[in-house]
């Protein structure tokens, strides 16, 4: 599966923010994005799970846009992307198991702090992307990170 059309450019804007998903079921967008990213996005690994490449795989940024069937759904994106990343940056991956140290999540001594979402503390987001005067924070499913803050509205 591929795309029918994509370019991959670039970004040297210095811009924090990072993107990816598209604004129409035909169109696939991922905005100053590393490599490595979307590595993890389109094989379904984690960062930690990716080892080796060169250095700028996670430090040089770049801005994606594809057209696509309009009936390809997640998966079938996440292949094109597969390919794409294959075609354009000569990428090779392969799979290996490794024994690695774990840790358990568990709740502290006074229990979950986190509450689940109240009825109506969200709108379900328009398939558009934000305009202005709209607040992406009270749309359901919205998330944000930074390095010191996570928010998120009925994740």
């Amino acid at each position: 599966m591929k795309f029918e059309v994509a370019t991959i450019k670039r970004n040297t804007s210095g811009e924090r923010r990072v993107d990816i998903g598209g604004p129409s079921p035909d169109k696939f967008q991922a905005s100053n994005v590393w490599l490595r990213f979307l590595i993890q996005w389109a094989w379904n690994v984690k960062g930690y799970q990716i080892e080796g490449g060169p250095g700028w795989a996670g430090s040089e940024r770049y801005d994606i846009n594809a057209t696509k069937d309009p009936a390809a759904g997640l998966e079938q994106t996440k292949l094109m992307l597969q390919a794409l990343l294959e075609d354009r940056f000569q990428l090779t991956l392969h799979p290996e198991t490794k024994e690695s140290q774990v840790y358990e999540l568990v709740a502290a001594k006074g229990g979950i702090k986190l509450q689940a979402s109240k009825d109506g503390s969200c709108v379900a987001p328009p398939n558009t992307p934000p305009s202005p005067g709209r607040d992406p924070t009270r749309d359901c499913g919205f998330m944000a990170m930074s390095p010191r803050n996570v928010e998120g509205t009925a994740i």
